[in-house]
């Protein structure tokens, strides 16, 4: 069955333009059969689409239960904008799919924690407001978030730089591990480093070697 699928575009061409004894018709013969195969073959594989060697996938009937999830967040300053448009997605299909009654909390551990200081919310304005949104009290499930308050002084950042939206904790993974015992589930969203990763943001901020 495979074999008259694929060969079909081929065996056409050939009725169709059959070989000649010149070199330059040979050429002309294998081109016009590629061309007819590309044209043919989508058209063909469209019609098969019945073809389920493994079955089709169906959705799952399940419905949750509310639940409690904490989500660590960390990145690289160089990732940090495309991995926090990932958290947003996480969070909103969370907030979507799970029932009233849940509770969900971000911990921010790492350098791109900048993502988070008032400095640099120009430049984060629209993922900013979206966190601001799912944070707040018209949210069907409110997202609290916490900095980690290693990682904000080890990317030379004072407690006062970051947005309200968020509160500070000492360190990110005792705030995890309080959470875990209080019956939350840990997810990871991460790429880490943190040393001096306020001045990927604001490079003019460095202090000058002496």
């Amino acid at each position: 069955m495979r074999f008259s699928f694929y060969a079909f575009p081929v065996l056409l061409a050939a009725r169709l333009f059959p070989k000649t004894r010149s070199p330059k018709g040979n050429n002309m013969q294998r081109t016009l059969t590629a061309a007819l195969a590309l044209i043919l073959v989508p058209g063909l594989a469209l019609a098969a689409g019945d073809f389920a060697p493994y079955g089709s996938s169906e959705p799952m009937k399940v419905k949750y239960e509310p639940a409690k999830l904490a989500y660590e967040w960390s990145s690289t300053p160089e990732k940090a904008k495309a991995n926090l448009q990932q958290l947003i997605d996480v969070l909103k299909a969370a907030q979507r799919l799970q029932p009233p009654g849940s509770k969900i909390e971000v911990v921010v551990i790492g350098g791109g924690i900048g993502v988070f200081a008032k400095e640099n919310y120009e430049a984060f304005q629209a993922q900013m407001d979206e966190i601001n949104e799912l944070h707040g009290s018209n949210a069907k499930i409110p997202v609290e978030v916490a900095y980690c308050g290693t990682s904000l002084r080890g990317a030379g950042y004072a407690l006062s730089d970051m947005h309200g939206f968020g509160k500070v904790v000492p360190a990110g993974y005792l705030e995890l591990d309080r959470l875990t015992k209080e019956g939350y589930s840990h997810s990871m969203i991460m790429d880490y480093k943190t040393p001096g990763a306020r001045y990927y943001f604001q490079p003019e901020l460095k202090p000058k070697a002496k």
